[in-house]
C-alpha cells in the first residue's frame, strides 16, 4: 500500500519494489517458485477492494481511482419520489472501495442497498436522507462528485467532451470480455481509470451512454460488443449448469430441451396466468429432468423456489405430476422429513407408474422400511439401470435371508429361532432374524452417508486425518474420504447415525432402531483377539474391562491370530455377537497409542486425527532435523577441473579426481575411514565433476543451498541449469494414488551399487537391533523379550508385522533374517 500510495504501478515494477525492499522472502519461505512471484503478490493484494489490477497488469489504489470522481446520471420521475437512485450502470463505481455508505455533502448518508434479487440484473440502489433530491426535476443530469468518502450531488449543467474517456473506454474492451462474451460495467472504467486516473473528473455524459459509444450494448448488468452473439453473465452461467447437469444425468437433445423449459420457467420472479402449466409438468415428468433441477436447486439453496415451482405445476396440471412430486419429495428428504418425501414419492407412482426416478427414489423407503423384496422389484423398474450397484448389492442380502428357508417342510420347525412350525411362522412373510440383518442396517447407514449433508461432515473429518503440511493436501483428503474406516468414523463418532434415526428412524423396523441406539451407547472397544476357529467366530477380550465374548464372524476370522488387537464395536444380540462396522486390526507399534485413544472418548475427528498418523507416511528427518527432501542440482562452468581442485578442495573434502563431500563435526565422532568412505562426521552432500557440470546431490533443502552457496562463492563463473527437488512424502502419496505396486518393474530403484551399500548397512542395523530396548515390548530387547514368558508373543506378532510389510524402494529389515538372529526358524510359531 506504501508504495502504490505515489501512484498506480505496472506488476512487474511493483514486484520489483517490493523484492528490493525485501517483502518477498517470506513467498519464497512458503516455497513460491520465482517465475510464480508476481501472480503470488497480485494475489495477496487482491484479498482486497482497497486495490484494483487491471486486465493491462497496472495494479492502483481504488482510493486513487475514486477521489476526485465525477460520475453523471439522469434521474427519472420515480427515482426523485422514492428518494433513491439506481445505480447500474452509471453509478456503480462511486462506492467500490467504501460500501458502509459514503458521507453527503450538507448532511446525511448516502447508503448502497441491494434492490430485488433478478437474475441478470442489478437493482442496487443509492438512497439518501429524505429530500434530498426534491430540487431536481425529471431528466435532469445530476453530477455526483466524490472527495475522499464524501459525495456532492448537484446539476450538471454543462457536460465536458467526452472523448478521451470513450477511447479509454473503448481500450478496455478486448482485455476484460473475450469475443461472445460480457462483463458488467464496474470493470470497464476500473480498468480505464488505471490506464488514467485524471479521466472522469469533469461532468460528462453518463457511464452507460459512454459504454455505447465505445462499441458495446447492454442487457440487464451485462455489456457486450455490438453486432456479436454474446451472452449476458447470468447466461453464461445457466449455459455452464445445464452443461454439468447434462453430463451428470447422461442427456440427450429431448432431454436438454425438456430440462430448458422446466429451467426457464424457474427462473420466473413470479407466476402469472401466462405459464403453461402442461407443459412444464411434461417437461419435468421427462426422464431425469426433475432430479438434475432439484440437484442444481438444492446445492445453490434454492429449495424454496423448486416447492413454488412444484406447487404451481401441480395445481395447474392434471396429467404428468410425477416430476413436480419428486421435487417435493427431494425438498422434503432435503429437510428430514422422511414421512412427506416418501408419500410424495407415491403419489408420483401413482400418477405414472412408468416414471422410473420415483420408484429409484421410493426403492430406498422402502430399504429403510425393511422390505428387500418391494426395494428389488421397484429398482428393476424397465426405466432404471439394471446394473445398479444397489440392485445387486439388494439381490444378494435377499438370496442370504431367503437360503435358510429353502426346502424347509410347512410342518418343520422355523428357521428363524421361534420353535413354532414353520405353516404358522414365517411361511407367508419370511423375516431374517437381526442377526443375518447387521449387514444390511450397515448398509443403510452407509447409503444414509452418501446424501449431500453427510457427504460434508465426512470431508471435514476426512481433513482430520491428513498432514496439514502435506504437498499434495488436496489430492490426500479426496483419497481419505473414500477410506471406508473415515466413513465409519462420521456414521458412528460423527453424528449420521444419530441423524439416520432422527430422519428416517420412524421406518426402520423396531428392532434395527433398538440395535442402532444401543450401539450408539457403546464406545468404540480395543478387543484383544485371545481365541480363533478360523472361519467361524472369534474370542475377543476388551482391554479396558476385561470382558470377553465370543463373535460369530467368518471372514475376518480367517487370517487373525490370538495376541492380535482390533479396534472395533460388537453388536451384542440376543443369539450371538457380531463386529459392526468396520473394524480395524491394530499393529503392536500402535497398542499404546490406541490404549490411550479409547481411554479419551474420542469423537470422530480425534479418531481421525489418530487414523491419519498411525497410516502416514513416516516424517523423515536428517541429522539437522530438516525434513528430507532429495536434491540435485547442476551447475555449468567453464573452470577446468585443476582450477576447480583449487578452488574447492579448501571447502570440501576431496574424496577422488572430480569428486567432493561435505561434512560436519559432530562432538564426539573421531576421524575414521572405511571401505573407502570418508566418515568425519555427518555428510552434508557430495559434489561431482563430469562434461564441464557441477553436481550437487544432498537430502535436504537447507543443506542444497548451504552447497549452492558454497560453490557460487568458489567458483564464480558456475550457474545453476538443472535443479530438481523431491519430497519423499509426495512420491509415495502420488504412487498409492496411481495404485502401483511394488511387485510391479521400478525405474525409480536405487543403482546397483548404492543397493549393495544400503542392503550392507540395513543387515548391520539388524543385528544392532535385537539387542536395542524396543518400546512396543515394554523397554524390553527382542533378545530378552523371547526368554520372557510375559512378552515373547508380543515379539512374534511384532515380527509377523514387520514380514508383512514392504518399504517403498525395496529397503527395510527382513523379518526372516532377524528370526536367524535370535535362533527361531521362519515359522512365526516356533
Amino acid at each position: 500500500m506504501e508504495v502504490l500510495s505515489k501512484g498506480p504501478l505496472h506488476r512487474d515494477a511493483l514486484v520489483e519494489r517490493l523484492d528490493r525492499a525485501g517483502h518477498l522472502d517470506p513467498l519464497r519461505a512458503d516455497g513460491v517458485d520465482e517465475e510464480d512471484l508476481a501472480e503470488a503478490v497480485e494475489d495477496e493484494l487482491l484479498c482486497t477492494d482497497a486495490v484494483w489490477s487491471s486486465a493491462a497488469d497496472v495494479i492502483a489504489l481504488c482510493s486513487h481511482l475514486t477521489d476526485g470522481l465525477v460520475l453523471t446520471h439522469r434521474l427519472t420521475s420515480d427515482e426523485i419520489a422514492r428518494g433513491e437512485v439506481v445505480m447500474t450502470p452509471d453509478l456503480v463505481v462511486l462506492d467500490w472501495d467504501d460500501l458502509d455508505g459514503l458521507e453527503l455533502a450538507g448532511g446525511g448518508l448516502l447508503e448502497h442497498r441491494l434492490g430485488a434479487p433478478v437474475l441478470g440484473e442489478d437493482n442496487s440502489i443509492l438512497a439518501g436522507p429524505g429530500g434530498w433530491l426534491s430540487v431536481f426535476a425529471p431528466r435532469d443530469v445530476v453530477a455526483f462528485v466524490r472527495t475522499g468518502q464524501s459525495v456532492r450531488v448537484e446539476p450538471a449543467r454543462s457536460l465536458g467532451d467526452d472523448r478521451h474517456e470513450v477511447d479509454l473506454l473503448r481500450g478496455t474492451i478486448d482485455g476484460v470480455i473475450p469475443p461472445g462474451g460480457s462483463d458488467e460495467a464496474l470493470p470497464f472504467i476500473l480498468d480505464a481509470l488505471t490506464a488514467d486516473p485524471t479521466a472522469f473528473r469533469h461532468p460528462v455524459r453518463p457511464l452507460g451512454e459512454l459504454l455505447q459509444a465505445a462499441g458495446l450494448e447492454q442487457r440487464g448488468f451485462s455489456f457486450g460488443r455490438v453486432g456479436d452473439d454474446w451472452l449476458t453473465t447470468a447466461e453464461q452461467h445457466a449455459l455452464g449448469v445445464q452443461r454439468r447437469l447434462a453430463d451428470t444425468w447422461g442427456f440427450n437433445q429431448c432431454c436438454q430441451a425438456a430440462f430448458d423449459q422446466a429451467y426457464d420457467a424457474l427462473e420466473r420472479a413470479q407466476w402469472d396466468d401466462g405459464m403453461d402449466a402442461r407443459a412444464v409438468a411434461a417437461s419435468l415428468s421427462h426422464g431425469a429432468v426433475a432430479p438434475a433441477l432439484a440437484e442444481y436447486c438444492i446445492d445453490l439453496e434454492r429449495e424454496a423456489e423448486l416447492v413454488e415451482l412444484a406447487d404451481a405445476v401441480i395445481t395447474g396440471s392434471s396429467r404428468h405430476t410425477a416430476g413436480a412430486r419428486l421435487l417435493v419429495a427431494e425438498v422434503a428428504d432435503l429437510h428430514g422429513d422422511a414421512l412427506g418425501g416418501e408419500a410424495a414419492l407415491r403419489q408420483a407412482l401413482r400418477d405414472d407408474p412408468a416414471y422410473g426416478p420415483a420408484a429409484s427414489g421410493l426403492a430406498r423407503y422402502e430399504l429403510d422400511r425393511g422390505d428387500v423384496n418391494r426395494a428389488i422389484t421397484l429398482l428393476r423398474h424397465e426405466e432404471l439401470d439394471p446394473d445398479d450397484p444397489l440392485l445387486a448389492l439388494l439381490e444378494g442380502f435377499r438370496d442370504r435371508f431367503d437360503a435358510p428357508f429353502v426346502g424347509v417342510g410347512r410342518n418343520e420347525r422355523c428357521p428363524c429361532g421361534s420353535g413354532r412350525k414353520f405353516k404358522v411362522c414365517c411361511a407367508r412373510d419370511r423375516v431374517a432374524p437381526l442377526s443375518a440383518r447387521t449387514a444390511l442396517v450397515t448398509a443403510k447407514l452407509a447409503l444414509f452417508a452418501g446424501r449431500r449433508t453427510p457427504r460434508s461432515r465426512i470431508v471435514g473429518i476426512a481433513s482430520s486425518a491428513c498432514d496439514p503440511d502435506d504437498p499434495d493436501l488436496a489430492s490426500s483428503i479426496a483419497d481419505m474420504v473414500g477410506e471406508p474406516l473415515i466413513i465409519d468414523f462420521a456414521i458412528w463418532e460423527g453424528g449420521i447415525a444419530d441423524d439416520y434415526l432422527a430422519e428416517r428412524g420412524d421406518l426402520l423396523p423396531p428392532d434395527e432402531r433398538r440395535l442402532i441406539e444401543d450401539l450408539l451407547g457403546q464406545p468404540r472397544r480395543l478387543w484383544e483377539v485371545t481365541e480363533v476357529e478360523s472361519g467361524t467366530r472369534l474370542t475377543l477380550r476388551d482391554t479396558a474391562t476385561g470382558d470377553q465374548v465370543i463373535v460369530e464372524e467368518h471372514l475376518a476370522s480367517l487370517d487373525r491370530e490370538p495376541g492380535e488387537l482390533s479396534l472395533a464395536r460388537v453388536a451384542r444380540l440376543e443369539n450371538q455377537n457380531q463386529l459392526m462396522g468396520m473394524p480395524m486390526s491394530i499393529p503392536l507399534r500402535l497398542r499404546e497409542s490406541a490404549l490411550r485413544l479409547v481411554d479419551s472418548d474420542p469423537d470422530a475427528d480425534e479418531l481421525a486425527t489418530w487414523y491419519g498418523q498411525a497410516i502416514a507416511f513416516p516424517t523423515l528427518v536428517n541429522s539437522d532435523r530438516e525434513p528430507i527432501v532429495i536434491c540435485r542440482a547442476e551447475l555449468a562452468t567453464a573452470v577446468a577441473l585443476p582450477e576447480l581442485h583449487a578452488a574447492l578442495d579448501p571447502v570440501f573434502d576431496r574424496v577422488d579426481e572430480g569428486e567432493w563431500c561435505q561434512h560436519a563435526e559432530r562432538e564426539g565422532d573421531e576421524d575414521e575411514e572405511e571401505e573407502g568412505w570418508i566418515n568425519s562426521g555427518i555428510l552434508l552432500g557430495r559434489v561431482t565433476f563430469e562434461d564441464d557440470r557441477l553436481a550437487i546431490e544432498t537430502n535436504s533443502e537447507g543443506r542444497l543451498e548451504l552447497l549452492l552457496a558454497t560453490i557460487t562463492a568458489a567458483v564464480p563463473d558456475a550457474e545453476v541449469v538443472v535443479e530438481e527437488r523431491t519430497d519423499p512424502r509426495r512420491s509415495v502419496a502420488e504412487r498409492r494414488r496411481s495404485g502401483a505396486r511394488d511387485a510391479e518393474p521400478r525405474e525409480d530403484l536405487p543403482p546397483a551399487e548404492v543397493a549393495a551399500v544400503l542392503d550392507q548397512f540395513i543387515r548391520k542395523q539388524e543385528a544392532a537391533w535385537v539387542d536395542e530396548s524396543i518400546p512396543a515390548l515394554e523397554g524390553l530387547t527382542p533378545r530378552q523379550a523371547l526368554d520372557d514368558p510375559t512378552r515373547r508373543e508380543d515379539l512374534l506378532a511384532l515380527l509377523r508385522e514387520m514380514g508383512g510389510r514392504t518399504a517403498v524402494g525395496g529397503g527395510g529389515f527382513d523379518a526372516d533374517r532377524i528370526r536367524s538372529l535370535l535362533g527361531l526358524g521362519t515359522d512365526t510359531g516356533t
